[in-house]
């Protein structure tokens, strides 16, 4: 079911919202709200170019956060050294790879734990959304956040791993851990929770399914 109400709250969502959001994949038909809506908050602002996949978490029909996705960025060291794949199992199963290009949570219904709730939902929903839409399901979500505008606290709070900063800063790093401004980070998600929460140990699933062979792509 398509939401007619695209717009904003007028007033502060109620805090039991967070209970009653929903994540939903997000028609062709719809993406020109989407994209003016993150031209007009998002920092980068749309890019229409490559998109394969929106979601929008909703409450009672509002939009209150969106998410594009993508095709995996095609040479990343890091995530590479992580999942431990020779150059031809990453040229078979990079589709397996999808890339969070944005999220934004929409200005007047920002609250507390609404982007990391929001980041959960779109996370679990999406290895469905993507077969919707494409045919399969990805095993790895991936992201790029510029660590002078954020500290990516809902990306770590929703079970992310930061692999990497720009300028050569190897794995393990802390995501909240702080670095000098100009720089991005690098963080990975399994899809769907294989990682488990508390330990912050990376289960090695994921990555023996990257380095099997691709029969479901």
């Amino acid at each position: 079911m398509i939401s007619t109400n695209h717009e904003l709250f007028n007033a502060d969502p109620p805090v039991s919202f967070l209970k009653n959001l929903k994540v939903r994949a997000l028609g062709p038909e719809e993406y020109q709200r989407a994209g003016e809506l993150l031209d007009r908050e998002h920092y980068l602002g749309d890019v229409p170019q490559g998109r394969q996949l929106l979601q929008a978490v909703e409450y009672a029909g509002h939009w209150v956060a969106l998410l594009a996705w993508g095709p995996a960025t095609w040479k990343l060291a890091d995530r590479e050294e992580w999942i431990g794949w020779t150059p031809q199992q990453k040229a078979q199963r990079l589709g397996l790879v999808v890339l969070n290009r944005r999220f934004l949570v929409l200005g007047k219904t920002r609250m507390p734990n609404l982007a990391s709730r929001s980041l959960a939902l779109a996370i679990k929903a999406l290895p469905e959304h993507w077969q919707q839409a494409h045919g399969y399901k990805p095993l790895l979500a991936e992201t790029f956040s510029g660590i002078e505008q954020y500290h990516g606290t809902c990306y770590k709070v929703s079970n992310w791993i930061a692999c990497a900063y720009s300028g050569g800063i190897r794995t393990p790093i802390p995501i909240e851990s702080g670095q000098e401004s100009g720089r991005c980070r690098t963080a990975l998600r399994s899809l769907p929770d294989r990682i488990p929460a508390a330990s912050g140990q990376q289960s090695g699933t994921v990555r023996t399914e990257f380095r099997s062979d691709p029969d479901n792509v």
